[in-house]
């Protein structure tokens, strides 16, 4: 039991540093065409997961051994409108220094090397089975709250 519980510890530690080295940077820029969903790796990847879900209970997940995979919605099932999650699990090629939590009789050496993981999620909207494009706005200089309009006065 002590055992379990110790490989446990061990499990949640890796999980934290992959959640931290999530908002370190972005694994891939996201193109999103149609209904297909597809990436840019911006760095090298390995052993990469990539799960979509939608309304309906709708769910797609593809792993590729080496870069990121693309999902074509259609190939999962019927597509209804509504908001889509992605989520690319990957290990970034760096590897990091794990202390074993199991005493192993190894002294000083109770330590390991294992891939450091990173997590990038997002999401997008399906409209009549295609995946939408929104175009962000461009802000005017000078629209804030503190703006002067042309027909204000100064006092």
């Amino acid at each position: 039991m002590k055992d379990k519980l110790l490989r446990i510890g061990t499990v949640l530690t890796l999980l934290s540093s992959m959640a931290a080295s999530a908002t370190d940077k972005l694994l891939a820029t996201e193109q999103l065409y149609g209904s297909q969903v597809s990436f840019s790796a911006k760095a090298s990847t390995s052993n990469t997961t990539l799960s979509i879900s939608g309304p309906g209970g709708f769910h797609a997940s593809k792993l590729l051994k080496s870069g990121i995979p693309s999902i074509n919605l259609y190939d999962y099932g019927e597509l209804k409108d509504g908001l889509y999650k992605y989520e690319i699990t990957s290990s970034v090629g760096k590897k990091v220094r794990v202390e074993d939590t199991l005493n192993n009789g190894r002294g000083e050496n109770n330590w390991h090397y294992a891939n450091q993981g990173s997590t990038q999620s997002g999401n997008f909207r399906v409209m009549g089975g295609q995946i939408q494009q929104f175009k962000q706005p461009k802000e005017k200089p000078g629209n804030g709250l503190f703006t002067k309009h042309a027909n204000s006065q100064d006092r």
